[in-house]
């Protein structure tokens, strides 16, 4: 019968922490947040309003920037306005933003982080207060008018999956033809009658491109890899599940 191993605990760590803990006390996460978890803004010359709401009873000053999804602020041909506002506790404020159409393209949705981070406000009684500021990140999805025109369901169902091989790896490849961008969600495999996560990663198809995600040969069963897929629509909902399975024969070279 095998033992379960006990974690060794330093006695001297715990005796810093507790000492710690005695002069440090922690102000309260607050509650600012954005009430949409991503924003569809219009291709044209017009501001788009981004509603943020203030649930704690506290007042906060509020810093908004724009990011890559790779974390890069640079050259974003997006403007936010106010870069930083105040916020009273329990109301609403906003920001705008305004994309510059001339520097975006017309035949595709861009993608962008829309950032907000806190400035908790200090007081005289936060000398020993360690303050968090909490940091807020949504997708801002830049959609050109003439998309709108498209089932976005049904450009979902261009996407295709395939088993690709590469030297000793094997690699589950998406390609998305479409103008759209998909943020995959409810992505599992199935096996021996259960549900597995198939990636511990956020799977995001940008338009007109593919994605490949390693795949161990040990998720598949009977030589087929059974998987389930969704994705995340403009309300921040999740679509219909979508089921692929895919035979080890139809593995490319």
């Amino acid at each position: 019968m095998s033992r379960i191993r006990q974690p060794i605990i330093n006695s001297t760590m715990v005796t810093l922490l507790l000492m710690l803990l005695s002069t440090v006390s922690f102000s309260g996460y607050s509650g600012v947040r954005p009430e949409r978890t991503r924003e569809i803004v219009e291709l044209k010359p017009k501001e788009h309003q981004v509603d943020v709401e203030n649930s704690s009873s506290s007042p906060y000053m509020v810093q908004v920037w724009m990011e890559t999804l790779q974390g890069e602020r640079k050259k974003i041909p997006i403007v936010v306005t106010p870069p930083i506002f105040r916020i009273d506790g329990n109301s609403k404020g906003g920001v705008k933003v305004l994309p510059v159409v001339d520097a975006l393209p017309k035949e595709r949705e861009s993608v962008y982080l829309l950032v907000f981070q806190e400035i908790p406000k200090k007081t005289d009684g936060d000398k020993n207060a360690l303050r968090i500021a909490v940091r807020t990140k949504i997708k801002l999805i830049v959609r050109p008018e003439q998309l709108n025109k498209l089932d976005i369901s049904k450009q979902f169902e261009k996407v295709t999956w395939q088993l690709v091989e590469r030297g000793e790896k094997l690699l589950l490849k998406a390609d998305n033809p479409t103008p759209f961008n998909f943020a995959i969600t409810d992505f599992e495999y199935q096996k021996d009658g259960k549900l597995n996560a198939l990636s511990d990663v956020f799977v995001n198809l940008s338009p007109y491109s593919d994605y490949e995600l390693a795949v161990s040969r040990e998720k598949l069963e009977k030589g087929r890899l059974t998987f389930n897929y969704a994705y995340i629509n403009d309300f921040g909902g999740v679509s219909g599940l979508t089921t692929q399975q895919i035979d080890v024969e139809e593995v490319a070279q």
